[in-house]
């Protein structure tokens, strides 16, 4: 069984099958596979993945048994795991058999394994829709590294080189286009004067002219306009949690 993202950009497609393939071959014996994306910058929106002891080659790659899985991290602590070496991006998608992952459920989410159990029997038939509206609102939320990744013991991650990309930050959407001579990446009515390395989208009719700057990222919509550095993207989480505490979700 093979948990993947749907909104996920992936580049190398092939790879992307080919590391599937050799995540399964870990999964027969006994593993929750995970891929880890090697890191290619020092960022602080993903959580981390540090491998421990080599689970031997599996084609192309290398499997490592989990030595840690790491919160998102500021940015002092993703310059030392880019630095370190041994860790990758937590991707979010895991490989693994349908019998292991039940154990794991039984054993450390024991009440969401018996709604399970119960959405099994009558999976199917006419009273399914119904049981699975009674049960649903109470199991509790809860991710599967909190619940079941971080706490297994035959946990393996296969780090792998795929282009991708969660597309979950400004600087992500960045690396997906291709920029200009200077390195810019611009869209709608930019004038972009000894302008570098930046991002400046528009969906309006103003015009958005720069000048002697670098490394910013400026959005402008009809009814906002966001201006961040690069390094500070990330942030802009933090942006939504104030309009939503301020009550002015309609900008969101």
């Amino acid at each position: 069984m093979a948990v993947v993202t749907a909104d996920h950009y992936i580049r190398r497609v092939a790879t992307f099958c080919d590391a599937l393939q050799a995540a399964r071959a870990v999964a027969e014996q006994g593993y929750l596979v995970t891929l880890g994306i090697e890191p290619t910058y020092p960022a602080t929106g993903y959580g981390y993945i540090r491998r421990g002891e080599t689970l031997g080659a599996v084609g192309d790659f290398t499997a490592f048994r989990v030595a840690q899985f790491a919160e998102k991290p500021d940015a002092e602590t993703a310059l030392r795991f880019l630095a370190a070496g041994d860790y990758a991006w937590n991707s979010g998608m895991f490989i693994w058999q349908v019998g292991r992952i039940m154990e794991e459920f039984t054993r450390w989410m024991p009440d969401f394994a018996a709604t399970l159990a119960a959405l099994r029997e009558v999976l199917g038939t006419p009273d399914y829709a119904a049981l699975l509206a009674r049960l649903w609102p109470a199991v509790v939320k809860k991710s599967i590294d909190y619940g079941i990744m971080e706490k297994a013991e035959r946990v393996a991650v296969l780090p792998v080189d795929l282009g991708w990309s969660d597309v979950g930050a400004w600087p992500a959407v960045m690396e997906l286009h291709t920029p200009d001579a200077q390195g810019n990446v611009l869209r709608g009515d930019v004038l972009a004067l000894d302008t570098a390395a930046s991002m400046v989208f528009s969906n309006t009719d103003r015009l958005i002219a720069t000048i002697g700057v670098r490394d910013l990222i400026i959005l402008d919509s009809a009814s906002a306009t966001l201006v961040t550095t690069r390094d500070q993207a990330e942030r802009v989480r933090e942006i939504v949690e104030a309009l939503q505490r301020q009550g002015r979700e309609s900008l969101l």
